[in-house]
C-alpha cells in the first residue's frame, strides 16, 4: 500500500491517546514521520510528530496550503479545513 503523504491532506489517528482525531499534514518530515496539526490540541506553532504506521489517510485536501504559505496559515484556518473536510460545518 502507497502511504505516500502530502501537505496539507486530511488524516485521521490511528493509536495513541489522540485514536480518531482528525488531523491535517503539516509538514512531511521523512518516509517514516510527519507533522501533523488540527487547531486545538496541536497548534501549527507546535505540531505533533506521528509515525506514518499510525495514521489512516484519506483523499481530501485541504486547498488552503496550497494557496497560502505555511507562515500565513492559523489555528482557525486549520479547524476550519478540518470542518469542512469531514463533514462539520
Amino acid at each position: 500500500m502507497n502511504r505516500e503523504l502530502t501537505r496539507g491532506q486530511l488524516v485521521y489517528s490511528l493509536a495513541g491517546n489522540d485514536k480518531g482525531e482528525a488531523y491535517l499534514i503539516w509538514d512531511v518530515i521523512n518516509d517514516t514521520f510527519v507533522k501533523v496539526v488540527n487547531g486545538r490540541k496541536k497548534s501549527v506553532t507546535s505540531p505533533k510528530k506521528k509515525n506514518i504506521k499510525h495514521l489512516q489517510p484519506t483523499k481530501r485536501f485541504a486547498d488552503e496550503f496550497e494557496k497560502k504559505k505555511l507562515r500565513h496559515i492559523s489555528d482557525l484556518d486549520v479547524r476550519q479545513a478540518i470542518d469542512r473536510l469531514t463533514g462539520i460545518e
